[in-house]
């Protein structure tokens, strides 16, 4: 079952991969162009085409209404317990609803695609806790630090803002090394003054 699973896994993969390929040899990669939609216009018709674009417009609202379900518990779960949620779900109803009509309305302002709004999130995360997760896998747990994880990620996360907001083009590429170095001093500052005390 498991080896079934892997190359499942593998195959759906490849499939992005086959369609991205073909867009680039048949010359449909324009820029802010979507080519999957392009190359099954080109490939298919009529029927197919249908069905392809309703099983891609299944996909994103599955991916959606899980993002929604998820984004709403957290918010529910800062302000309530868990059983206090169970009993009320129509709360969670309402969150929902809010999130989706918010998000929705604020992604007219936004004038990122949302691939760039994707890494922009990853470079995020990678900036803010990777340094603490590393830490906390390498380390025993008597050993662990919050403050210091705390210092990690608002060196991270400082630097990341300073990046976002002032582009130095001389360290275009070396803006992700940057705010890693920056966050493992943060790290190991608020590790030496646990340390003092």
């Amino acid at each position: 079952d498991g080896h079934q699973l892997k190359l499942s896994l593998l195959i759906f993969g490849i499939v992005p991969f086959y369609f991205g390929i073909q867009a680039h040899i048949i010359g449909l990669v324009f820029p802010g162009s979507a080519p999957l939609f392009l190359l099954l216009e080109r490939l298919v018709s009529g029927l197919p085409l249908v069905l392809a674009v309703c099983a891609l417009i299944a996909a994103v609202s599955s991916t959606i209404d899980s993002l929604l379900c998820a984004i709403s518990f957290i918010i529910c779960s800062l302000n309530t317990t868990h059983q206090h949620l169970k009993k009320e779900m129509w709360i969670s109803q309402i969150v929902i609803v809010l999130t989706g009509i918010g998000i929705l309305i604020s992604s007219y302002y936004i004038p990122k695609g949302i691939i760039n709004m994707l890494v922009d999130s990853y470079e995020i995360s990678v900036a803010c806790i990777f340094v603490p997760i590393i830490f906390a896998c390498l380390k025993k747990q008597e050993q662990l630090s919050t403050q210091a994880a705390y210092y990690s990620v608002a060196f991270g996360f400082a630097s990341y803002l300073f990046f976002k907001i002032n582009p130095i083009a001389a360290l275009n590429h070396w803006n992700t090394l940057i705010t890693l170095t920056l966050s493992f001093i943060g790290f190991f500052i608020g590790h030496r003054n646990i340390s003092k005390n």
